[in-house]
């Protein structure tokens, strides 16, 4: 993975989350991990939704340089595992979902 392209980060930048679905065999999680890692993602927190005696659930949160790069991600990721992609979530429009900024009085006025 090719990590010095013109106009990108020395790092990934952009958080999302996958919710994903994977069996319940060793080596799952490892191997999506594992992929990711080599197309130059950045994993963040790993949590566990569901544990089945077939299947688990987790969020994963991974930074990825830009949407190009989420996309060869996903794509990677349906091409060369096992796991089911369920939902991904932009953070950074979950964080600004209902408004970012918020105003508030803080100087009492009197009406005379």
């Amino acid at each position: 993975m090719r990590t010095d392209i013109p106009g990108r980060p020395a790092l990934p930048d952009y958080d999302v989350v996958l919710t994903v679905r994977n069996p319940q065999r060793p080596g799952m999680i490892g191997r999506l991990l594992e992929l990711v890692g080599d197309l130059g993602v950045l994993v963040g927190d790993i949590e566990t939704r569901y544990i089945g005696r077939d299947h688990f659930v987790r969020d994963v949160t991974l930074s990825v340089f830009d949407e190009a790069h989420l996309d060869e991600v996903l794509d990677a990721i349906k091409r060369d595992t096992d796991t089911v992609i369920l939902d991904v979530k932009d953070l950074v429009f979950e964080r600004h979902l209902g408004g970012k900024i918020r105003t508030v009085r803080t100087t009492v006025f009197f009406i005379v």
